[in-house]
Formats: C-alpha cells, structure tokens, sequence
C-alpha cells in the first residue's frame, strides 16, 4: 500500500505501520511506548469510524491517538492506556481542554463503573482497567514512563 512500510516496531500491535499519518510528536510518542520494559503491545489509532473512538458531550466523537497496554511482571494484560498527544502549541486550548477534561471523567468512572462492554476495539473486549491521559508534548519521554514504571 502507498505510505505503508514494514512493522519497524517490536510491540506493534499490527503488521505494518503509517509512519507518513504520524506527526513528529505521535512518531516520538510510539518510539518511547516501544521501549517501555512493560509494554505488552501498542498501536496508533486509525481516524476512520471503524476504529477507537469516544462520544463526549459535544457532537464529534474524540479520536485517540494511542492504545497501549501495559504488562503485569508475569506477562499478562494489567492496564490499558487510551492516549492522546499534544503539542505544546496546543497545550491549553479550548481542544485539548475538552479532551483532557473527557479523559479525565473516563478515568474516573472506570474506577468506579465497569467499562470494558463500551470499549469498542478492533480486535474485542479487554479487561476493566482501562485508563485515559492526554501526554503533552515536551513532556512525552517523563508522562509514558510514569505510566509503564508504577
């Protein structure tokens, strides 16, 4: 396919990977997320409807960039993150705002509610511990060890 080349990554979730759909920060993202010692797998969220998305309280459905999953000490599914970077130039504004905002409530209600029938992903159902963050770019490397280090 145009734009596609081979799966350069070690914990990709999928066979190949769109370098060319990926800005320099989501690019940077996806290299720190394929270093982490506990990561059990990632891949970069596709925009098209059939893929990850979230219905907030306004019209559009959010788009994450990121699904990663993180890998307890003997190997298995412990915790997945739905992330959304964001350059520094879009840190504060209203977008990031809302999605922040969004991820925030959805963090907090899967501690309190089962999620795992409302995530729709391409390949099934997961576990409940699912948990959201917007990583902010300048901050990407410090935020994706924070989470794959606890």
């Amino acid at each position: 396919m145009v734009g596609r080349i081979p799966n350069l990554y070690k914990y990709y979730l999928f066979e190949d990977v769109d370098l060319t759909a990926m800005n320099s920060l989501e690019q940077r993202v996806g290299d720190i997320l394929d270093k982490q010692e506990k990561i059990l797998w990632w891949f970069r969220n596709k925009t098209n409807k059939n893929w990850y998305s979230i219905q907030g309280w306004q019209k559009y459905k959010l788009r994450p960039d990121f699904v990663a999953a993180k890998k307890n000490e003997s190997g298995n599914l412990e915790l997945v993150y739905i992330l959304e970077s964001k350059g520094e130039h879009l840190l504060g504004n209203k977008d990031t705002e809302y999605k922040g905002k969004v991820f925030n409530i959805m963090t907090q209600q899967k501690k309190e509610v089962y999620l795992g029938d409302q995530l729709d992903l391409p390949f099934g159902q997961l576990n409940d511990n699912v948990e959201f963050y917007v990583v902010e770019g300048g901050k990407e490397e410090e935020n994706l060890k924070k989470f794959f280090t606890t």
